[in-house]
């Protein structure tokens, strides 16, 4: 991927991310909740993770701002896999996430992409 010229994302669930470093792919595991991204967290010192809003192009988080970003806007926005339903606008600001973890094709880093639905 060409950072001058991000892909935008058009589609939820994504099929594919291309690395922030433009490095290669991450490969789908599967879908978590706050558990496993809390551990997640505590575990991988090099967790990446991104947002993926339909429209914009797949947005990065910094490493330094990722624990404050997972407290203020992802927690209280994060739907668990296992609810067979919900709405959007029963979360802050009328819109929420669906996590999943993903893990580089090369070199077996994780992210986690966050789903924005509004």
């Amino acid at each position: 991927m060409d950072p001058k010229y991000p892909r935008i994302v058009t589609r939820l669930p994504l099929r594919e991310i291309p690395s922030d470093a433009g490095d290669g792919e991450f490969e789908f595991v599967g879908a978590i909740g706050a558990a496993r991204f809390r551990q997640l967290l505590r575990e991988e010192s090099t967790l990446s993770f991104a947002v993926a809003d339909v429209g914009h192009p797949l947005g990065w988080i910094p490493l330094t701002n990722r624990f404050e970003f997972w407290k203020t806007e992802v927690q209280p926005r994060l739907v668990e896999p296992d609810r067979e339903s919900w709405s959007h606008e029963d979360y802050p600001g009328h819109y929420c996430y669906h996590a999943s973890e993903w893990r580089h094709e090369q070199d077996g880093r994780f992210a986690v992409v966050l789903e924005k639905y509004h």
